[in-house]
């Protein structure tokens, strides 16, 4: 399976929805496999170790799309062929020299807040304007979400996985149908606590 053709789809079906939150998570984390996959096969570490990360954002992908309302999905097969180490990246020419240049891709992981949903955070993680991020999400969801604090990592959506591992027990059930399923049981000032003890140790 190429994976950075399977981005190709994701993004031209993000760009006909740009106000779509979760066409945009989608769209990223499709750029982050196809990137992180180019990578490890230019400098041949595409090793089991590797790959494990990279299934753990092919779940998080297959499971965000099933979950949508489109009836084709594009990531259908993709944790087999990552399983099956039956995966490439085939960079077009013209984009693998910048696509080269980084390795450890940075982004912003982030923790939203909203009055709606007192005592609780949402975990987050983005290439994008954490501030503009919000904005996509509050249009989408139909509530005000606020930016408690963010900090720039390596690899962020392997970050927010590791993460949201952590937080697991405190994972909110029974969310509205279609609303994100990120959030947790935290007050603010245990939520910064967690945050900042996990991002100045996280390693990518």
């Amino acid at each position: 399976m190429d994976v950075y053709r399977l981005y190709k789809r994701f993004y031209q079906r993000s760009h006909r929805d740009k106000y779509d939150e979760d066409l945009a998570e989608m769209t990223e984390i499709a750029k982050e496999i196809a990137r992180k996959t180019f990578i490890e096969e230019l400098h041949h570490e595409k090793n089991a170790s590797n790959r494990r990360a990279t299934l753990l954002l092919a779940k998080r992908l297959e499971n965000l799309e099933a979950a949508s309302r489109f009836g084709v999905n594009f990531s259908a097969g993709l944790v087999a062929a990552i399983k099956g180490n039956n995966y490439y990246s085939n960079v077009p020419y013209e984009r693998r020299h910048s696509w080269q240049a980084i390795n450890n891709f940075e982004g912003c992981l982030y923790l939203f807040t909203s009055g709606s949903r007192p005592n609780q955070v949402k975990l987050g993680a983005t290439y994008m304007d954490p501030y503009v991020r919000a904005r996509k999400y509050s249009s989408k969801f139909g509530y005000q979400v606020d930016l408690l604090i963010e900090a720039t990592v390596r690899n962020p959506w392997e970050a927010e996985i590791q993460l949201g591992d952590l937080l697991k027990e405190k994972r909110v059930a029974g969310n509205t149908s279609g609303d994100s399923n990120e959030w947790y049981f935290l007050k603010k000032s245990e939520a910064r606590k967690i945050f900042m003890e996990f991002t100045s140790a996280y390693k990518a």
